[in-house]
């Protein structure tokens, strides 16, 4: 929400729906690189991963049947689908698709498993790049399939279970459970530090309280509101 608040302050010209339409074409790589990696992994022989849950899958066809039938009789939601249509606007253009939007997606993907490498090598595991691609599924971090039940002990658990694989070799069970706890506290603090120093020097704000307030201005007003 910040992200597009900023996108928003910047585009004054541009609507809400289709800004949040220009997270789902980002989102489509995503989903690529998350397929991509996940049959790198099977390919390894790590076939533990679960496929998403009948009953999900029912959910999202089931939501998607009704937008459109709803689209048919209100005018609005037919305006908002447009708007979000718009912001999918890139994926339209594959050469400009190519040139300005795909390097910074694929740089953005490989820094994600570099810094998963690191951490690995950090923790005194095996850091080769199918054991890089097998983590980075495992977590979820391929954005495709989470582990069910994501928390510590799952991850572990499913880490332990699969980096012997990939590894050809034992881990040590203590650098996995290590891992699993400290990876995800060190990235979470890592990107809340960046986001209030990026949004301290975007904002102009000099202190918690302005930071606040400008922070709930990006949010979208109700009709007829101004912020």
């Amino acid at each position: 929400m910040v992200r597009i608040g900023l996108a928003k302050r910047e585009l004054e010209g541009a609507s809400w729906p289709a800004l949040a339409g220009t997270l789902a074409a980002e989102g489509s790589f995503e989903l690529v690189s998350g397929v991509v990696l996940m049959l790198a992994a099977l390919g390894i022989g790590a076939d533990g991963f679960d496929a998403p849950s009948p009953m999900l899958l029912g959910a999202a066809a089931v939501a998607a049947t009704a937008l459109l039938l709803l689209a048919r009789r209100s005018r609005r939601v037919r305006g908002v689908i447009g708007e979000v249509w718009r912001g999918l606007a890139v994926l339209r253009k594959p050469r400009l698709f190519l040139r300005q939007v795909l390097p910074w997606q694929i740089a953005g993907r490989l820094l994600r498993l570099a810094s998963l490498g690191c951490f690995l090598h950090a923790f005194g595991l095996p850091a080769g790049f199918a054991v890089i691609v097998v983590a980075s599924v495992t977590q979820g971090s391929g954005r495709l399939l989470p582990v069910p039940g994501a928390g510590t002990a799952a991850a572990a658990a499913a880490l332990l279970a699969v980096l012997p694989v990939a590894a050809g070799h034992p881990v040590d069970p203590s650098a996995v459970g290590a891992l699993a706890v400290t990876q995800p506290a060190v990235l979470t603090l890592v990107g809340i530090t960046v986001s209030l120093v990026l949004l301290t020097v975007f904002l102009g704000a000099r202190t918690p309280r302005a930071l606040v307030r400008a922070t709930r201005s990006l949010a979208p007003q109700p009709a007829g509101v101004k912020s």
